[in-house]
C-alpha cells in the first residue's frame, strides 16, 4: 500500500465518545474481530469510497488520557 492509498481522518474532540467509538469500530473491523453487519457499503466496492483498512485517524482533545482510557470511561470498550 503506498501513501496515496492512505486516507487520514483528523477529528477535533478525539477522545470523546462519538470520536472513540468511530476509531473502535474502525479497528476492530481491520483487524476481523467485528462483523460488519449493518454496514451497508462495508463489503463493496465503491467508487471513491475508501476501505476501513486505508482509514488512519488522528487528532486532539482538551485530555492528555490515551484513547484507550477514553474508550473505557465512555463504555465503548470494556477492560
Amino acid at each position: 500500500m503506498g501513501m496515496a492509498d492512505r486516507l487520514g481522518v483528523a477529528i477535533v474532540g478525539v477522545g470523546g465518545a462519538v470520536a472513540t467509538t468511530a476509531i473502535a469500530g474502525v479497528e476492530m473491523i481491520k483487524a476481523g474481530s467485528n462483523s460488519l453487519e449493518g454496514l451497508p457499503l462495508a463489503d463493496r466496492d465503491v467508487a471513491g469510497m475508501v476501505p476501513y483498512r486505508d482509514l488512519h485517524f488522528g487528532g486532539w482533545d482538551l485530555t492528555e488520557d490515551t484513547l484507550g482510557a477514553c474508550a473505557m470511561r465512555h463504555g465503548v470498550i470494556g477492560e
